[in-house]
């Protein structure tokens, strides 16, 4: 790191769509490093991940099939590092790495900033867990924030 770069604050605005594919990579990051590489799998199945084609034909999202031989290598994998197939670290695990634990919190501030903004629309709405935001740090990074504005660039919520 260069001098000075601890000091230094980065700040993006993206769509709330932008937004939930940037908290789907985060959960994709900080899940992989904790070792739960099932994930992958997972997003498969929710039809992130396509087949490979030429670019001239229509996207294939992974089959059944695929999804299952994609689960075997996954928990090969697992086993490579010395998981157990249904077993992987906590996020506080010493040896889960900062890039990880960086992933978990800057998810949770996300997570909380557009369940905020939902409930805005939809006051009815149960609370979910999202709405906890970042309870628990496990990096000695400063906290992130996340708000959602409106479109006109007014603030919204924290």
């Amino acid at each position: 790191m260069t001098d000075g770069a601890a000091d230094r604050q980065v700040v993006m605005t993206m769509s709330e769509r932008q937004a939930q594919s940037m908290g789907l990579a985060l959960e994709l990051l900080m899940r992989v490093g904790i070792g739960q590489f099932e994930y992958i799998g997972e997003i498969a199945r929710m039809g992130v991940l396509s087949e490979s084609a030429p670019a001239d034909r229509p996207r294939k999202e992974a089959s059944l099939e695929t999804c299952q031989q994609l689960d075997a290598v996954l928990t090969l994998a697992k086993g490579t590092l010395g998981h157990p197939p249904h077993g992987s670290f906590g996020i506080h695990h010493a040896h889960v790495g900062v890039d990880a634990k960086n992933a978990y919190e800057l998810l949770c501030v996300l997570r909380q900033a557009l369940a905020i903004a939902r409930e805005q629309e939809a006051p009815a709405a149960a609370r979910g867990v999202a709405h906890r935001g970042l309870t628990a740090r496990v990096t000695g990074e400063r906290a992130p924030k996340a708000r959602v504005e409106s479109g006109a660039g007014g603030p919204g919520m924290s």
